[in-house]
């Protein structure tokens, strides 16, 4: 049974999730959430894995990086989801059995991709050609949530459907989520000489 155990949402979080929701219902099964450093795209991410749980699904939360692994899972424990199974190269927490998998890209790539009903895809900006490949294709009839501060790559449109701006920086300011930025120093540098 999974019942995380979550923070109340920040009124743009919220908002966000519910954006995801109507994505949803309008037929959006692949969407991007930008959101800035800081603004707890994990805590959404770790919300519509917990809500999938709840019903029933099987979901996957994809790491770019082996580094970000285990602090993935730190966070989904911290949050209450602690009966999930890592697919990470030789990892002892690996078990395709449970309904919540925390995965490394790289892992996938030489393992293939487990069921899942619900993909949530960390720095999706990134574009591994992996899971691209994967949740573009036929076989994936998973809803996808790619999660981004900077969901400008070219090429992301293709693969995303829809985009929900959680916050603004200055909304995320104004909150007090995030501090005001101070500018020190707004020269052009000289790049004459320098190679693309």
């Amino acid at each position: 049974m999974f019942d995380g155990s979550f923070p109340p949402p920040r009124e743009f979080q919220d908002r966000a999730h519910e954006a995801l929701r109507q994505g949803v219902r309008e037929g959006h099964r692949r969407q991007c959430v930008m959101a800035a450093t800081g603004a707890g795209k994990t805590y959404l991410g770790m919300r519509v894995i917990n809500e999938a749980l709840k019903k029933g699904k099987r979901a996957m939360f994809l790491c770019d990086r082996v580094t970000l692994i285990n602090q993935t899972s730190e966070t989904a424990e911290r949050y209450g989801l602690w009966n999930h199974s890592i697919i990470q190269a030789s990892h002892p927490r690996l078990d395709l059995s449970r309904p919540f998998q925390i995965a490394s890209v790289q892992t996938l790539m030489r393992r293939g991709w487990p069921d899942a009903n619900v993909i949530v895809v960390d720095e999706c900006h990134a574009q591994y050609k992996t899971w691209v490949d994967y949740v573009t294709s036929e076989a994936c009839q998973a809803v996808v949530v790619g999660l981004s501060a900077t969901p400008f790559s070219k090429g992301l449109g293709k693969i995303f459907t829809n985009l929900v701006n959680a916050a603004t920086m200055e909304e995320l300011v104004q909150q007090h989520v995030l501090v005001p930025m101070r500018i020190f120093s707004c020269r052009r540098p000289d790049m004459a000489g320098a190679e693309t």
